[in-house]
């Protein structure tokens, strides 16, 4: 707590590079990984105290605080555990908005031999593989607003993939 007092801050932040750089030199990558998790989340709660005490406008703080919190969603790239909770969210709410509006897709589809093509699996299967391929294949959608979403559903799903890639890579190399 003292670390958000702006009169501790130089300090904190001086002592935190010592202490990663030591952590770094030694070769001790997953306490280096900890301690760089814990200082990119203190810079999102010091901006946050910063805006409370009228240092930064709101725009200024805006525009920081969304890549932040975006950033703290993914875990920095640092945590898998928060980074798969946030993409099974992610995946969880799209599933619910494909599915509330699943009649208005006008969804074609040769791969299911049945009439119904609205229940609960289908919308998963459309869901799932949106995210993870460009979306052509055996479900597509044929409506405006269709289209619009499959197509945000595949570019939000290949950012996910390129930040779990990049994570991997990261964990391998160090």
């Amino acid at each position: 707590n003292a670390i958000t007092d702006s009169k501790y801050s130089n300090i904190a932040v001086h002592l935190f590079q010592r202490i990663y750089d030591n952590l770094k030199d030694n070769d001790q990558p997953i306490l280096a990984r900890e301690a760089e998790y814990y200082f990119l989340n203190w810079e999102r709660k010091y901006l946050i105290q910063k805006y409370k005490n009228d240092k930064i406008g709101f725009y200024d703080f805006l525009r920081k605080i969304i890549t932040r919190q975006l950033h703290y969603f993914i875990g920095y790239g640092i945590r898998f555990s928060i980074f798969f909770l946030s993409y099974f969210t992610f995946l969880l709410l799209l599933g619910l908005i494909n599915y509330f509006l699943w009649d208005y897709y006008s969804i074609k589809t040769d791969l299911f031999q049945c009439s119904e093509i609205h229940t609960p699996i289908h919308v998963a299967y459309f869901t799932f593989y949106t995210t993870t391929s460009l979306g052509a294949g055996e479900m597509f959608p044929q409506s405006d607003l269709g289209i619009i979403l499959a197509i945000s559903q595949s570019v939000i799903g290949y950012i996910f993939i390129g930040v779990f890639l990049s994570m991997l890579i990261k964990k391998i190399v160090k």
